[in-house]
């Protein structure tokens, strides 16, 4: 797959006059567009297919019974912002005017103004017409924030550390979800679900909280749950709109799909992402599918955490981090890949180990060696703050990636822990648990797992590696020669391909090899997921039933 850069087209392009989206919206009939939005937000896969299907669809399809010159408009533009080669072999797949976050915001709008127009009548024409200038103008939008990064980041000679900068924050302009990818969210959802289910079954003293909140959704518990969810899940698949003739589905629709008071200010489509379904009369409309696979665990560990602190002021979301994610979840995951190979310790089993001040030493939340190479692994649930994000605040939001991912004042996070963790290795202190016999010839792999998509955005991976090299340029050669780059990991990636990454070694210096050797210039700052997704493992068969039957055993899915 070659990473391209898209033109994607906005109002200013096509119209000469100027509108509003308040003034559209009062021309538009917003259930009728909902839909609309809905099909093209489920099948863009299908509008992309070949080079100029997007074309083909928006004229013949979205504006059919427009008149020729609104046609000839948006025709020109593709043409305009394609190269003569490009032309000829009617190859428009670098312009674009349908995106999934244009989409998003645009169903995100006119959720904002259901009420307020609901029983307009609209001409269809006129409909859709209006509707497509909506859809150009918040393609305006995020041109507009996109033209921010540019202006502070962008120049004609342009050194890594701009570079860097100008693709992370270009990446954060828009928020990268997909429903190309239906299995690898469908995967880790399903297997974080029940572990999820496995440890709070352990932890009785959150069971009050879970099972009210499963009363609120009219639900029994877990098994209810996750019937539901995955049978709700399934029908849309197949179908932008889904009914039940059993009736005890009802409340959990419902759940879904009530929203509260909401504006439709930027705010990374939270409202959306929380309630994926709209009813309509009989009918439940989805949205978006991703965000309603989320609902498998993401959404039942961030409903959790607001009852938490609204209702019961419990520690659950610091024992989440750090028992769940960062012990239960991290261990599971692990052994996903690895199964019982190599010579393995999570932190809690070296902190087994009855040794003097043990306490005192910095220890990885988990260790791997296989011969004379080790794996170091450091996992963070942070995540980067939806205001810095939407403010666009680029110092305030390099602040909180130092502050997160590198130091606070004089307290070590992430990059600098991986650091002292190599440092611990390497001077000994870590020979109580693991004793190896040649110290000096020991080939460090320092790993960062995260639980933040964002963090997988374009640019992330290079930014950390430079904070990485700043404290590599402290150590002696002879060390320093021997530790490889720092990989950030998302969590779903152990758990979607498994043993597929049992040599990690080898992908991850295939992947720091591939962003170092490629010409192309967003190719460099990938990250190993989307190495993984594009590149190294595209179209392989994720699911391996072996490498999870630790996962499955004694699951809330068997019973």
């Amino acid at each position: 797959m070659k990473t391209q850069l898209i033109s994607r087209i906005s109002y200013k392009q096509v119209f000469k006059e100027e509108t509003k989206i308040e003034t559209l919206l009062n021309n538009i009939n917003i259930l009728q567009s909902l839909e609309i939005l809905a099909i093209i937000n489920k099948y863009e896969y299908k509008i992309n297919f070949k080079s100029d299907s997007e074309l083909v669809f928006i004229l013949h399809h979205w504006i059919t019974n427009s008149n020729i010159e609104l046609k000839k408009k948006i025709t020109k533009c593709y043409y305009n912002l394609v190269d003569s080669t490009s032309i000829l072999n009617k190859d428009f797949s670098s312009v674009k005017i349908i995106n999934h976050f244009a989409t998003l915001r645009c169903i995100e709008i006119l959720l904002f103004h259901l009420k307020s127009t609901e029983n307009k009548k609209i001409d269809a024409i006129e409909n859709n017409e209006n509707l497509l200038k909506l859809y150009l103008l918040v393609n305006d939008e995020i041109g507009e924030r996109q033209d921010l990064v540019f202006k502070k980041w962008y120049d004609e000679n342009l050194n890594e550390f701009n570079e860097v900068r100008l693709h992370l924050f270009m990446g954060l302009t828009h928020v990268q979800t997909s429903n190309n990818y239906f299995s690898q969210h469908f995967i880790p959802e399903i297997l974080k679900f029940i572990e999820f289910e496995k440890w709070l079954r352990e932890n009785q003293s959150y069971t009050k909280m879970v099972t009210e909140y499963f009363k609120s959704m009219g639900l029994s518990g877990w098994n209810d749950y996750f019937k539901k969810v995955y049978d709700i899940n399934k029908a849309a698949i197949d179908h932008h709109k889904i009914t039940f003739e059993d009736t005890s589905y009802n409340s959990l629709l419902t759940f879904f799909s009530e929203r509260e008071e909401i504006n439709y200010e930027w705010n990374e489509l939270k409202n959306l992402q929380k309630r994926p379904i709209l009813k309509i009369k009989e009918e439940y409309l989805i949205l978006d599918l991703v965000f309603l696979l989320n609902k498998f665990f993401s959404g039942i560990y961030h409903d959790l955490i607001e009852i938490s602190q609204n209702t019961y002021k419990n520690n659950f979301h610091q024992e989440y981090n750090t028992k769940f994610i960062e012990k239960h979840l991290l261990i599971n995951s692990i052994k996903a890949v690895f199964k019982n190979s190599h010579i393995q310790f999570a932190e809690e089993n070296i902190k087994s180990f009855k040794i003097k001040n043990i306490n005192n030493i910095s220890l990885p939340d988990y260790y791997i060696r296989n011969g004379n190479k080790l794996f170091l692994f450091e996992c963070k649930n942070s995540f980067l703050s939806i205001k810095n994000k939407k403010d666009l605040d680029f110092e305030l939001i390099e602040k909180e990636i130092k502050e997160k991912f590198y130091e606070t004042g004089d307290k070590k996070k992430a990059v600098k822990q991986l650091i002292n963790f190599i440092l611990n290795s390497e001077t000994g202190k870590y020979s109580f648990f693991d004793e190896k016999k040649k110290d000096k010839n020991a080939k460090y792999f320092p790993i960062l797992i995260t639980t933040d998509h964002t963090l997988n955005f374009i640019g992330f991976n290079k930014l950390l590696n430079e904070y990485f090299n700043t404290e590599l340029n402290k150590l002696e050669y002879d060390l320093k020669k021997r530790i490889y780059p720092l990989t950030i990991i998302h969590i779903d990636d152990l758990l979607n391909y498994n043993e597929l990454i049992k040599k990690l070694d080898i992908f991850i210096l295939d992947y720091h090899r591939f962003t170092s050797n490629t010409k192309n210039r967003f190719d460099v700052m990938i990250s190993f997921s989307d190495y993984l997704k594009h590149f190294k493992l595209k179209d392989k068969e994720l699911l391996r039933k072996k490498s999870i039957e630790h996962i499955l055993k004694d699951s809330i899915i068997l019973k």
